[in-house]
């Protein structure tokens, strides 16, 4: 896209927002991320597109477009208790249908937002601490009344839910959760060696 593109994209998307037109905003903001319009404006649009949709009771879309301008600010105290919010609230929406693959996954994705959140960002403690309920509502469903099934009326929605975190994650989340996979790595190498010279201290020596 020209010049002249991204500034007439700019300009419909700058309009869809002065006018109340959100359907017409989620197609543009789409395409305005793809052609790198300024952060400040998708921010904005990404931010009131959420709020659209929850309010229209489109729970999982507007969690995918809170995690959107949670992208571009993350430290926004807004979207991010937004996100956390809106995370329970699918949670209690689908309690009975989940899977126990659906459980796994989401509460996969939760971690990757708390360990971000936590590490980087500490005035937000208050609501990273409302996580660990989260967690404690899952692990119960999944030991309680776990279901086992290859999809349900949850499983797509989880999915989404955890494409777009994992596969909308900024870079300094990229880095994190690679230096976590590494940490992992190096502890499992760590407790082989600490097992491999306990054995060979037990094993008598040969004469």
């Amino acid at each position: 896209m020209d010049i002249t593109g991204k500034v007439i994209l700019k300009a419909r998307i700058t309009n869809n927002i002065k006018d109340k037109e959100y359907k017409k905003l989620l197609d543009a903001l789409p395409v305005g991320e793809e052609y790198g319009i300024s952060k400040e404006l998708m921010y904005k649009g990404w931010k009131l597109a959420a709020q659209y949709l929850e309010e229209k009771s489109f729970l999982t879309d507007a969690i995918l477009c809170y995690n959107k301008a949670r992208r571009i600010k993350p430290s926004t105290l807004l979207v991010f208790d937004k996100v956390v919010s809106l995370l329970d609230e699918f949670f209690s929406k689908f309690k009975n249908e989940f899977s126990v693959d659906d459980l796994v996954k989401l509460k996969g994705s939760i971690a990757i937002l708390e360990n971000f959140h936590s590490v980087n960002f500490p005035n937000q403690k208050k609501i990273s601490a409302r996580i660990p309920d989260l967690y404690l509502k899952i692990d119960y469903h999944i030991n309680h009344h776990p279901k086992v099934a290859e999809e349900t009326k949850a499983t797509f929605q989880v999915q989404k839910i955890y494409n777009a975190i994992t596969d909308d994650m900024s870079m300094p989340e990229v880095n994190q959760e690679l230096a976590k996979t590494i940490a992992g790595i190096i502890r499992r190498e760590k407790s082989k060696d600490k097992k491999k010279k306990s054995k060979n201290k037990k094993t008598p020596s040969s004469e």
